[in-house]
């Protein structure tokens, strides 16, 4: 809710949630490590479809330890990406990391856990919306091949914000997947 204040409906967020063609992938910290902002910090856990993805992201850093969350434990959230697959494509609709975690890597492990599920559902393309003015994010979806093909005037309804369309190449290609595997080892 710190990232989207306007999306406060539980409803629509548990139709989303259970949507078949939908996947949400979900890092936290546990508490028992707290920052010097009071917020957790350590290691990452993971919970959704595509754990075992952000898991061997995780791995890549060092980070041997992870876990699936299960859903009666309460947990402080790091972030998240949500994920909707019609047909052949993965759209991103929403990707968040707590303010206080920001420029720690969650956001593109996220970004790399959803190329990656998309991947292996056999996508050919992953788009995704993004604020005009979020320059960090924009720089984050360049560096993994996303690159702007539209707009959408006042898309965003808390302020009117216009966003930005992007999408990558084909992410089955070869060029795409050794760019991948580059960006990531």
């Amino acid at each position: 809710m710190e990232a989207f204040p306007e999306n406060r409906s539980s409803s629509s967020l548990d139709r989303v949630v259970h949507n078949p063609l939908s996947a949400y992938l979900v890092t936290w910290k546990p508490s028992s490590l707290q920052s010097n902002e009071g917020h957790p910090v350590g290691e990452a856990r993971t919970e959704g479809r595509g754990t075992a993805f952000i898991k061997r992201v995780l791995r890549r850093g060092g980070r041997d330890n992870v876990h699936v969350i299960q859903p009666e434990i309460s947990v402080d959230i790091g972030g998240y990406v949500g994920i909707w697959f019609p047909l052949d494509e993965a759209h991103i609709n929403s990707i968040a990391v707590r303010k206080c975690l920001r420029g720690q890597g969650l956001g593109e492990m996220l970004i790399i856990g959803a190329i990656e599920l998309a991947q292996t559902r056999g996508c050919a393309l992953v788009t995704l919306e993004v604020r005009v003015s979020n320059i960090p994010a924009r720089k984050l979806y360049e560096k993994y091949g996303f690159r702007e093909v539209g707009f959408r005037k006042g898309y965003y309804t808390d302020n009117n914000e216009d966003a930005l369309i992007m999408t990558t190449d084909n992410i089955q290609s070869v060029d795409y997947r050794q760019s991948l595997e580059r960006l990531v080892y």
